[in-house]
């Protein structure tokens, strides 16, 4: 969809979130109408508001505030949080954010040994892929170090992790220092020789 743009060095994200709010949910309110074979004239009539109002809403030019949105949720039969930006904080906010990565970025369901996993659809993910690779990078240098003895080094790993969760995107713009590096290395040091092990026990 437009309002869903790759800009991540552009414009202050929380800005961009904040001005482009209304745009996001007159964009659902339109979808949902429009799958429910109601004109833009009907659902205003409905709720009792004129058409031009209801047209404003759904171009983005005014956010329905929370009762209003509730009016028109109830109109068009759906939950108001399939109207308004989703929130992760309960479990129900948390399955209309993965409604709207479905939607927004091809969010895909599949189950392997009785387990469900997502993934997103290479032709509808655009750079999100690959951010959740750099993620996963992340991730694993945290999860390489939990068990070390030595645990100033894993308590640096983990605040650098966070820094990196706390600065993206511009993270993804900064190079390892040579004493990541050199930790990395050691872990996989320490990897070789837990192979060779497993490998000399067979």
């Amino acid at each position: 969809m437009s309002f869903f743009v790759y800009n991540p060095f552009g414009q202050d994200p929380i800005d961009y979130i904040d001005e482009t709010e209304g745009a996001r949910v007159g964009s659902r309110i339109r979808r949902i109408r429009v799958a429910k074979g109601l004109s833009m004239q009907e659902l205003a009539e409905k709720i009792g508001i004129s058409a031009d109002m209801m047209q404003k809403y759904e171009n983005g030019q005014r956010k329905p505030k929370n009762e209003r949105l509730k009016d028109i949720a109830s109109v068009l039969g759906v939950e108001p949080l399939a109207l308004a930006d989703p929130e992760h904080f309960s479990y129900i906010g948390v399955m209309y954010t993965l409604f709207e990565l479905e939607e927004q970025h091809g969010l895909v369901l599949e189950k392997l040994n009785d387990r469900v996993y997502m993934r997103f659809n290479e032709d509808d993910s655009g750079h999100l892929n690959e951010y959740i690779s750099k993620w996963y990078d992340q991730q694993l240098l945290v999860n390489d170090i939990s068990d070390m003895a030595v645990s100033a080094v894993a308590d640096d790993v983990k605040k650098k992790y966070l820094d990196w969760e706390w600065t993206f995107p511009k993270a993804l713009t900064l190079k390892p220092t040579r004493e990541d590096k050199l930790r990395a290395r050691e872990r996989l040091k320490q990897r070789l020789e837990e192979l060779d092990n497993e490998l000399e026990n067979d």
